[in-house]
């Protein structure tokens, strides 16, 4: 198999899902860096909430990354989120004004907006730690954010954990190994199951992968 590319900017908001131990961190740092190496900072903005060991940290100084935020950056978290909607009303004012949208200035490359995108890893620890925050802004914030060039990575244990309200909001999925094979059928019809190495899944874009 070759490499698959996930289509963030014009497919949306992605999560990745599996259980411990089955490659979510590598995965992160891999999309993390691509970006990176990939895009100028005009062209991309990255946030990245690690409640995970911290090791996304590393990507700090990267001049396309606007602010990793820990755990313990409690103060951080609800003034970030604040921000994230205070950006998206001034990108639904342009647009509204300029009878246009954010997928059709990128199909043309002229949108005046960078891509934005919030990398959360582990989203299980932030539901617990940031419960108000997550049900507050988290759920509203990502049903609508795509529209406007807004997007979330996230990373999940399992299907229940965003719930089926939120998981309406995350149309890309990968699923990395799960602890229980019948798991994969949450997520696809008649998938093949695959090896249990670290990192090995699937994803589906045009077809499951």
């Amino acid at each position: 198999q070759g490499f698959v590319q996930i289509p963030i900017t014009f497919g949306g908001n992605v999560a990745v899902v599996g259980a411990s131990g089955s490659g979510k961190t590598t995965l992160f740092s891999t999309m993390i860096y691509s970006m990176i190496i990939n895009h100028k900072c005009e062209e991309v903005h990255i946030y990245i909430l690690d409640f995970g060991a911290e090791r996304l940290k590393k990507f700090a100084n990267a001049p396309q990354v606007g602010e990793v935020l820990r755990i313990s950056d409690v103060n951080k978290m609800e003034l970030f989120f604040y921000m994230l909607e205070a950006e998206q009303t001034k990108r639904q004012k342009y647009f509204s004004e300029n009878n246009t949208d954010f997928l059709s200035c990128a199909k043309n490359g002229e949108s005046p907006f960078p891509n934005l995108i919030v990398f959360l890893y582990d989203l299980d620890v932030f539901k617990e730690v940031y419960e108000d925050v997550y049900d507050d802004h988290f759920v509203q914030f990502t049903r609508n954010c795509a529209k406007y060039g807004i997007y979330f990575v996230i990373t999940e244990l399992s299907s229940s954990t965003l719930g089926l309200t939120a998981d309406n909001n995350f149309p890309q999925k990968v699923v990395l190994n799960m602890v229980d094979d019948a798991d994969y059928y949450m997520f696809f019809n008649e998938p093949p199951i695959p090896s249990k190495n670290p990192g090995r899944g699937l994803v589906q874009i045009d077809e499951t992968y």
